[in-house]
């Protein structure tokens, strides 16, 4: 039985036998005919895998050596190749042993670069020895030139892109090793968008994003775009960081290689890592790349897997009840960690993951966004102060010196007053500077976090391992977040500036976690005072003292509902009563009033809403379209003469349809009307 192994070093290189070309299967038949065999449909394919770094041994080539030493190719099979040089490029020892090892199974190697067969039985055997020596040889030699030239190469068109260097389209060079990937090809020696490959690699994105799994996505590709991929290779274009554009590349490292060498006598492969971003042309962003990698682990995970939350763990997140920690509430279900929880089985405190996270990351967000920063005037002054009262110190002193008989309790009871002094100042210098320097020290962590504007979503649903990153970022940033029970989380930052947040009373089981960042103020601020004079914005600020006897606590029915923001899933951001209510101001749009009356309703086919819905909702309803637009009260007199009103959700030109109304209402006459503010 014939075998055929090949390798291709990159995607660039395309040789017989390697990938395909036309004549390979006249060949092979010919080889058969020859040996009076037949040619096996198993091919072992090794497509950039290095055969200098034994790499393909790894691979496909492992797999081969396997299947003959387990007995599925036998004696006199017939491995071919186009030249030994396929099999290894190792050291002559290493590729000995590899070649001798396939021989010993009395496994013939056939190359046909030279139509040479290779045994270790038969005339032939002796030089079959000889050659080999000598191919693998010049390979590995061969190979040594050639990596010093591509390491050559490669660093420095990393250089030119570090430096921002780009060809004449804007293009990056092609740095030379590994392989381009599924979307992009290598155009006058820079990486630009494959013509076919692009568009198509952003509707598998799509379609795997859409929630298809890997099998899927392999059987879209090639019945749409009749493209053939194994599901290693789909596999491997969807976890590839080349989609948001990143190249992630290992270098050799010769000067640090040499350096070894001189100091300990002992080769050792040493590369350096390179993470360039903006590299290829982004076939999505890397928020959905992320959130691509955080399903596809969803979907593989096997519950056992050990799973990060952003919080959790980080010594940071409390229960403001009991002050116990707050856990992540691990399943075994799809969904995983839902809910934080304190670790006391006393208390019953929850939260959702989802909730925390996002207002967390939204407070961080704002703090380093915004123009507060480290008030050092406190450290300058305990320094002059610490300078000053230090001279007279030391004044003192000399004094004592040049004069010792003037040195009496009383002054001797004054320098050591003086003492104690300049050691408080310096403690309490020492704790600002501290301060100041956790801040310093965490700068990259919040020049880094200050760029998390734009991808609030990306952090709220990374995969385990970017949440234990980002979390521990946010753990050099936040000393301690409080949770309590009534909808209160308190976040103390690093710089002892407190963020509070209030998710009020509101009806849990839809899911939706509607919440408003608090304003800490003190009583004789002028915006404290006007803020709460308003009727709107009253339960928005509040003072320390008021915080503590808990005066934020209200139903969520009782803020403005342009105050508060979502923070649960955008699922849940409508609930049965908006979507009752937004019907309303949608007929009204197109209506200029609706009439609040279950009558007007039955009778009225222009309006989605149900009699259930009437019924649920109604009361609620009314509240929230006070709060969101005008609401009157008609006052009225029957055509039976009776006395009676009706609530009418309008516009601001109310007057102008109240004709319309009447007939509606069938009224007599229309007394008056006002418009509800409550």
């Amino acid at each position: 039985m014939i075998y055929v192994y090949s390798r291709v070093s990159s995607t660039k290189q395309i040789e017989g036998l390697s990938l395909s070309l036309q004549g390979d299967q006249e060949l092979l038949n010919k080889i058969a005919l020859e040996y009076k065999t037949e040619i096996s449909s198993t091919v072992y394919r090794d497509e950039g895998k290095s055969a200098f770094r034994g790499k393909n041994l790894e691979s496909e080539l492992g797999t081969l050596i396997s299947d003959i030493e387990n007995g599925k190719i036998v004696a006199n099979d017939i491995i071919v190749m186009r030249h030994l040089d396929r099999l290894s490029r190792l050291a002559l020892v290493n590729a000995m042993t590899v070649f001798t090892n396939i021989l010993s199974y009395g496994v013939k190697i056939y190359t046909t670069m030279d139509n040479r067969e290779y045994s270790q039985h038969g005339k032939n055997a002796s030089i079959s020895m000889i050659l080999a020596t000598l191919a693998f040889q010049l390979s590995n030699e061969e190979s040594i030139k050639k990596s010093y030239l591509t390491n050559t190469y490669s660093v420095k068109r990393v250089q030119q892109f570090q430096n921002g260097e780009r060809g004449d389209n804007g293009a990056s060079f092609d740095i030379g090793v590994g392989g381009i990937p599924f979307h992009c090809r290598v155009d006058n020696k820079t990486v630009v968008k494959h013509e076919l490959h692009f568009p198509v690699c952003r509707e598998l994105v799509d379609f795997a994003l859409a929630g298809n799994g890997i099998s899927r996505c392999r059987d879209w590709l090639e019945d749409t775009h009749d493209i053939k991929y194994t599901k290693q290779g789909v596999s491997g274009i969807l976890k590839s960081h080349s989609l948001y554009g990143k190249l992630i590349v290992k270098i050799q490292d010769r000067d640090a290689i040499t350096m070894h060498k001189e100091k300990s006598n002992q080769d050792m492969y040493i590369t350096n890592t390179y993470n360039l971003d903006s590299y290829y042309p982004a076939v999505c962003t890397e928020a959905e790349y992320y959130l691509l990698q955080h399903n596809r682990q969803k979907s593989n995970s096997n519950g056992n897997r050990k799973s990060y939350t952003l919080l959790a763990g980080k010594k940071m997140l409390f229960c403001g009840e009991c002050n116990s920690s707050l856990s992540a509430n691990h399943t075994t279900g799809k969904k995983g960690a839902v809910y934080y929880s304190c670790i006391n089985q006393k208390c019953s405190l929850t939260e959702k993951i989802y909730t925390v996270d996002r207002i967390v990351v939204d407070a961080i967000c704002q703090y380093l966004l915004s123009e507060s920063s480290i008030d050092d005037s406190k450290i300058n002054s305990l320094e002059q102060e610490l300078l000053s009262k230090s001279k007279i110190y030391d004044k003192n002193q000399d004094l004592i010196l040049e004069n010792p008989d003037i040195f009496n309790n009383n002054f001797k009871i004054k320098l050591s007053s003086m003492k104690r002094d300049i050691d408080n100042i310096e403690l309490e210098l020492e704790a600002e500077q501290k301060k100041i320097l956790l801040v310093s020290e965490s700068k990259l962590t919040m020049e880094y976090v200050k760029s998390w504007g734009d991808k609030k979503e990306l952090i709220v649903n990374g995969d385990s391992n970017y949440n234990r990153d980002n979390g521990e970022k946010i753990a050099k940033l936040v000393k301690r977040i409080n949770i309590f029970s009534d909808g209160l989380i308190h976040i103390l930052l690093i710089d002892n500036e407190s963020i509070y947040y209030y998710l009020p009373d509101q009806i849990k089981t839809t899911g939706r976690r509607m919440a408003l960042q608090l304003l800490i103020n003190v009583a004789e601020d002028p915006v404290y005072q006007n803020m709460k004079n308003n009727p709107i914005f009253k339960m928005t600020t509040f003072t320390q003292a008021e915080i503590l006897n808990k005066d934020y606590r209200c139903h969520i029915d009782d803020i403005h509902p342009d105050l508060l923001k979502l923070y649960s899933e955008e699922s849940t951001r409508f609930t049965a009563l908006d979507k009752f209510v937004n019907n309303i101001l949608d007929y009204v749009a197109k209506n200029d009033f609706f009439l609040f009356n279950k009558k007007y309703l039955a009778n009225n086919h222009g309006c989605s809403i149900t009699d259930k819905q009437w019924q649920s909702h109604k009361t609620r309803a009314k509240t929230m379209l006070i709060n969101k637009t005008y609401v009157y009260s008609v006052k009225f007199i029957t055509e039976k003469g009776n006395h009676t009103e009706i609530p009418v959700v309008g516009g601001l030109f109310f007057d102008l349809v109240l004709p319309t109304i009447s007939r509606c209402i069938n009224a007599k006459e229309i007394i008056s009307y006002s418009l509800i503010t409550e």
